[in-house]
């Protein structure tokens, strides 16, 4: 069902004061992400750990069809 501005505006607060609680916790460095907004080294880390994994499909994608190629050459009558 759709809920009423009254409800809303009720809710808001509640709303609100999660959202503080949330960015307290991004700020203290507690947990995974907020090491993750926090520390550059770890923001680096996985920055580089992205790139090689797109690399390395990149580099899957590139020898498929050498692969497909060879088959069709090199198999036999």
């Amino acid at each position: 069902m759709f809920r009423t501005d009254d409800e809303l505006y009720a809710d808001t607060p509640a709303s609100m004061e999660d959202l503080r609680k949330f960015s307290a916790s991004l700020r203290t460095g507690k947990g995974s992400l907020s090491r993750l907004v926090n520390d550059e080294s770890l923001c680096v880390e996985v920055e580089d750990t992205v790139k090689d994994v797109g690399d390395a499909v990149n580099d899957f994608r590139e020898q498929i069809p050498l692969q497909i190629f060879g088959i069709f050459i090199f198999r036999g009558p």
